[in-house]
């Protein structure tokens, strides 16, 4: 009964098994070969046996193919089966006893179409044919003499089931292989694991009344049991391969950052040389000529893309959650060199940018901070140009330096002022979606600094983009 197999403690496993290693010895002692599993205890040592093998994790051989050969040796049953799900069938996992010839007719149960396609049923399930369809899909009908209130089908002879039960009554059209092989006592006991059947053991004897009640009753609660660690074990293979898979797909990815990086290293180095290069040339220029507007433009733009490109790998930094170099600058002279470069790129010379700090304004920073600034201006410049002006502030609020950048523009609606720190998405005139990155690296740039940034309304009309940042003290 299953009750038995539920009360079994280890000190009765020891007293019978003793060793591990002498299990399948203990058993072929004790076997019997003429009454199967007539006795309780008959059952309560087979169950021993088996608990026992389920309850090594550290067990070596085949787990499966080991009980089924317990229960075959044990049992004295001709042939013996497992089987297991794979993809959409149930083929046997493991068997003994069977002839080469009826493994080969009876491993699969589904039933396909002409074309080669499973036969779905209502439930949009593979149908599965023949009585250890019924089992596996949870269908038997306990009010019939032949399937049991656990799902279990069973028959001591299958000459005399198919003479006289009808195809209603077996709920199924049977292939009728197990009798045309001459086995006469058959039982289909499902495998269950938190309720859910994932295969089924098969007995067949070529004897006839080998089978009771009582017998098969065991033997669903031994099902239970195995069903239980076979989804244990499939979960914890299912874990290794995916760990498995995962070692592979972070050596592809270290590989792949490597090459990235190489690539990294060599585009700004030789993007380096040639910003160097003309800044070089307009610095020479821009001494030779200090009152040619075009010279300062090329020398603020050169020095401006130098900047930029030591800028890409703190940027680098910042994206891999790496702590970048911080030194202490002067927050108002950043701003000044932002809005210096933007002077002459603009566009229009009505367009004003306003600052006008009282000192100085230190906290320890990168150099990519003034990256902040430079996508405030762009933006007022691209979005708010109808303003006609952007005005900063920059001031001390007690541990911190908070900046602000006001323009004049069309006002962000409250709802929206979260959204746009976000990757992907880009200020519009008309809304506010795009692919835009500008303010998405501006957030993760003050957050690599600490600090935080942030939009509000600016009364009557327009936006005011702010930035906090921890001070020296």
């Amino acid at each position: 009964m299953y009750e038995e197999i539920k009360n079994i403690d280890k000190e009765q496993i020891s007293e019978l098994t003793g060793n591990r290693k002498s299990i399948k010895s203990s058993f072929r002692k004790e076997k019997k070969t003429n009454v199967i599993l007539s006795k309780d205890q008959d059952r309560q040592n087979l169950a021993i046996q088996i608990l026992t093998l389920l309850n090594q994790s550290d067990y070596k051989g085949n787990l499966i193919y080991d009980i089924l050969a317990l229960i075959k040796e044990y049992t004295g049953f001709e042939a013996t089966g497992i089987r297991l799900k794979q993809k959409e069938d149930y083929p046997y996992y493991v068997f003994k006893g069977f002839p080469a010839k009826f493994i080969k007719a009876e491993n699969y149960l589904c039933s396909y179409d002409k074309k080669g396609n499973y036969i779905k049923d209502a439930e949009d399930n593979p149908v599965l044919e023949c009585m250890c369809g019924i089992v596996i899909r949870g269908r038997a009908n306990p009010s019939s003499g032949f399937f049991t209130k656990g799902g279990s089908f069973w028959t001591n002879s299958t000459t005399e089931l198919l003479a006289t039960a009808s195809q209603d009554d077996l709920q199924t059209e049977t292939r009728n292989r197990c009798n045309s092989e001459g086995y006469e006592s058959v039982a289909l006991i499902p495998l269950r694991s938190s309720k859910k059947i994932i295969g089924l053991l098969q007995l067949n004897d070529r004897r006839r009344g080998m089978l009771n009640e009582d017998i098969i009753e065991f033997f669903e609660g031994v099902g239970e049991s195995i069903g239980i660690s076979i989804s244990h074990r499939q979960a914890e293979e299912r874990l290794r391969k995916s760990e498995s898979e995962y070692k592979k797909l972070a050596r592809q990815l270290s590989e792949a950052n490597n090459i990235k990086d190489l690539l990294f290293d060599v585009i700004t180095h030789d993007l380096r040389s040639a910003a160097g290069s003309i800044h070089s040339f307009a610095s020479l220029s821009q001494e030779q000529d200090p009152d040619n507007e075009i010279n300062k433009y090329i020398l603020l733009s050169s020095k401006s893309l130098l900047e930029t490109i030591n800028n890409i790998t703190s940027l680098s930094r910042i994206n891999l959650g790496e702590q970048i170099e911080r030194k202490q600058m002067d927050i108002c002279g950043i701003i000044d060199e932002a809005l210096e470069e933007f002077q002459f790129s603009k566009g229009e010379d009505d367009f004003e940018l306003i600052f006008e700090p009282e000192g100085s304004l230190y906290a320890k920073v990168n150099p990519i901070i003034s990256e902040v600034f430079k996508n405030y201006i762009s933006n007022a410049i691209k979005y708010a140009y109808d303003g006609k002006k952007l005005i900063f502030e920059a001031y001390r609020d007690g541990d911190n330096i908070i900046v602000k950048a006001k323009d004049f523009g069309k006002t962000i609606p409250e709802n929206k002022r979260q959204i746009i720190f976000k990757r992907s998405i880009q200020l519009n005139k008309d809304n506010l979606y795009g692919d835009g990155l500008g303010l998405a690296i501006v957030k993760n740039i003050a957050e690599a600094h600490n600090g935080e940034v942030w939009v509000e309304s600016n009364h009557p009309k327009g936006n005011i983009f702010c930035l906090k940042l921890p001070a020296n003290s």
